[in-house]
């Protein structure tokens, strides 16, 4: 008898709690903002620049990820489409200089900038990275493929780090409860990543007679920041992922999972 409990808790243990740590190791917040570095003859000084960084150090875009691969000292994940497509955006010399003249203008009304020519004494650049759920960053190396069909794309961080989930082996099953983690609403803290739960609800056909167009629903509540993180069967494997979310409702749709076996071939 009392062996039979033990091997029950294990069971419940197993598939109960087990999804929960994958999910954590798994997860990558996506951060997409600007960093100040001193120029070659810079006379600025290494606490001016300290503030500066910690004053702008605000993301334009966060956003959520799942490891898929590693190799070679680097990390692949992935996301959905339309992140990819506003990080290129967002790198853009037009778009860039926009976002650059802000900065400027933050240094010249504060305090701790008062030297002239300010732009000859620091450079604003790109600073994307990757933050696991423990908080320690990965810098963007790539963004690999986009797939606007399904919403997916697979990026690539520097570094070996986390754990690369399994996916599911068959779609997710009418009423199943499915779990979900991700920088929703844009909130994020290391070891402190929302999480969520709710049932896979079929698929969604947005458009009549277009196969490309077919969604997994989801009854999880999801916010902007949730774009590209995965959805996740008790075992801890991925059957599909969240691309889109509905602020007034508890209702998200994502890609298939055939959509996803089908980006990493």
């Amino acid at each position: 008898m009392r062996a039979t409990i033990l091997l029950l808790l294990s069971v419940i243990l197993f598939y109960g709690f087990n999804h929960v740590d994958i999910m954590k190791n798994s997860f990558g917040m996506i951060q997409v903002g600007v960093k100040v570095l001193p120029t070659k003859d810079s006379k600025a000084d290494i606490l001016a620049l300290h503030i500066l960084n910690s004053v702008i150090d605000k993301p334009f875009l966060r956003a959520s990820s799942f490891i898929v691969k590693k190799k070679n000292n680097e990390t692949s994940l992935l996301t959905s489409a339309h992140v990819c497509n506003e990080i290129s955006s967002f790198k853009k010399e037009e778009n860039f200089f926009k976002v650059k003249s802000n900065v400027i203008l933050v240094t010249n009304i504060s305090s701790f900038f008062k030297m002239k020519d300010i732009e000859n004494h620091i450079k604003v650049v790109p600073n994307i990275y990757v933050r696991d759920f423990y908080g320690k960053k990965h810098k963007l190396k790539s963004i690999d493929k986009v797939v606007n069909e399904s919403d997916l794309c697979r990026i690539t961080t520097h570094g070996n780090w986390g754990s690369i989930v399994k996916i599911s082996s068959q779609e997710c099953v009418y009423g199943e409860r499915v779990y979900n983690i991700s920088s929703s609403a844009g909130f994020y803290s290391p070891n402190s990543v929302p999480f969520r739960e709710g049932n896979y609800s079929g698929i969604h056909e947005e458009y009549e007679d277009d196969e490309n167009n077919y969604k997994n629903l989801y009854t999880i509540e999801a916010l902007p920041g949730s774009s590209g993180s995965g959805v996740f069967n008790k075992k801890g494997e991925v059957c599909g992922n969240i691309n889109i979310s509905y602020s007034k409702s508890n209702l998200s749709l994502g890609a298939t999972r055939k959509d996803i076996v089908k980006i990493l071939k």
